[in-house]
């Protein structure tokens, strides 16, 4: 008898790369999320269900597993977004079986969380639950809203992050009825939210205090030797929005690690500009047994930089950029990579610049691949569901001439922009175009190597006999991937009902 059903999931055909070869196996992960909300509720006395795997069912499977653990005790069924971020009608082919359920067990609540949850849209959805969840879903359960705030169609939202606030605690504990491998990467939180607040960035939490919303680090130790005794675990994704915004939170990590009895491996989101006004920190990263960056690098043009808030210029990161690499090979971690995340359509950058740019990138030693993604300015007069960046705030000021347009679910209000050098359309034109050229020659980098171990693939060996890049993966090596995943896939549903 379970409080909660929880389902999750990630859908790899959200990932929009469109690389026949390759495309179903880049994206296929664990969501850290509703394993961390089942811990959280399971602490207070509630009893939660999850069921992964989700997108990879079809809706008969679906419905034998909501059969098995749904109940008249049940009193949330929740929904991960992440596995429809992309593509928020995923959900529409399980509505009518989700209002089966709710008109046999009126009392249950069917609640909506993760990446922008309000993008899926569903008759049946009661609530949508924004940022962090923990809170939250306490108060959907015990009936006791403290603040609501509502979508253009009136259903319920609430903001868990800043109207329920969430414990300073973050361990996660994985079950066994999870089915976790000793090859699996999963998600590891030792902080929440980011010092700085960049021009274009809306992550919650931004301008945090040094030292706010950090992990106890006996907590962590204790989370990482339960995970290696019980699963085999060594490698993890660090979900910390900066991981090394706090030398306080490294060092103290650093301790935990030299106490593990296995080579911790992890894969994290790194300021770079820090490597240059710190740069004792490149060599306690790798102490601490980084094998992969995901970069804020945004631009390389200067005024750009500027404008968005980054510091130092380009040249003066690659540098730090290229130390760190260097030190990380001759230590023997050949997987170490750098993946460079980029914007087009910031201030001051032309196109010209963006194309010349990445030509540059393409073969240099410090870049290892790059992930592009097209500007978005949300619209701050109908978009009060999250929180807001600088330039969502006051575009003019940064150079965009606005105006608003929907997008296709009819709930995320956001503006068509233009400025000196280009506009929207050109940015998510020439996004597609490189992205799908960038990963034809990029190396497997980031958490996007993560997932490979994900699938059975053995990232190390991959570098070993060639030089780590996409375009050598083979089809024979894809084909026992995919049955990896289709086997791991029936497995688990067999295990749930």
């Amino acid at each position: 008898m379970y409080d909660v059903v929880m389902m999750t999931g990630v859908s790899m055909d959200n990932n929009g790369y469109n690389l026949p070869m390759i495309n179903n196996i880049i994206d296929f992960f664990r969501p850290v999320g509703p394993h961390r909300i089942r811990t959280f509720l399971d602490a207070h006395g509630y009893k939660t269900k999850i069921i992964d795997y989700t997108p990879h069912y079809t809706v008969e499977q679906i419905d034998i597993l909501l059969e098995s653990t749904i109940s008249k005790h049940t009193k949330v069924l929740g929904i991960s977004s992440t596995w429809a971020d992309f593509k928020p009608e995923t959900f529409m082919r399980l509505d009518d079986l989700i209002k089966k359920y709710k008109s046999k067990f009126p009392n249950i609540k069917v609640v909506v969380g993760g990446p922008n949850p309000t993008t899926t849209v569903m008759d049946c959805i009661d609530l949508y639950v924004t940022g962090y969840g923990e809170q939250a879903l306490l108060s959907i359960l015990k009936d006791d809203y403290k603040r609501v705030s509502y979508t253009s169609n009136g259903t319920m939202v609430l903001n868990g992050t800043f109207d329920y606030g969430f414990p300073n605690e973050y361990r996660t504990k994985w079950l066994p009825e999870d089915k976790l491998l000793p090859t699996d990467v999963v998600g590891l939180e030792v902080g929440r939210g980011c010092i700085f607040k960049c021009a274009f960035c809306s992550f919650p939490l931004n301008g945090k205090k040094k030292g706010d919303h950090i992990a106890d680090m006996g907590s962590l130790y204790d989370e990482l030797m339960y995970n290696y005794e019980t699963f085999g675990l060594t490698r993890y994704t660090l979900t910390c929005d900066t991981f090394n915004d706090s030398m306080d939170k490294m060092e103290g990590m650093l301790k935990v690690i030299e106490q593990l009895p296995f080579d911790f491996r992890f894969t994290a989101y790194v300021k770079p500009e820090l490597l240059c006004a710190r740069p004792e920190q490149i060599d306690l990263m790798l102490a601490l047994g980084i094998e992969s960056t995901s970069l804020g690098i945004e631009s390389l043009n200067g005024p750009t930089r500027k404008a968005i808030q980054k510091g130092y210029d380009y040249e003066k990161i690659a540098e730090k950029l290229i130390e760190m690499k260097s030190k990380a090979h001759k230590m023997g971690r050949k997987v170490f990579t750098h993946q460079y995340n980029m914007i087009i359509g910031l201030p001051h950058e032309s196109m010209e610049q963006v194309i010349e740019n990445r030509e540059r990138l393409l073969n240099a030693y410090e870049c290892d691949g790059i992930s592009l993604n097209p500007l978005i300015i949300y619209n701050k007069n109908n978009h009060s569901l999250y929180p807001l960046s600088p330039i969502d705030m006051d575009p003019e000021k940064y150079g965009y001439k606005v105006r608003t347009i929907t997008s296709p679910d009819g709930k995320t209000p956001t503006f068509y922009w233009q400025n000196e050098h280009m506009n929207l359309g050109k940015a998510f034109k020439q996004t597609g175009i490189m992205q799908i050229d960038n990963l034809r020659f990029a190396k497997v980098a980031s958490f996007q190597g993560a997932n490979l171990w994900n699938i059975g693939f053995n990232v190390e060996e991959h570098f070993e006999k060639t030089d780590g890049r996409w375009n050598q993966i083979t089809k024979e090596q894809v084909d026992t991937a995919e049955k990896f995943i289709q086997k791991r896939v029936d497995d688990y549903f067999e295990s749930m009902i």
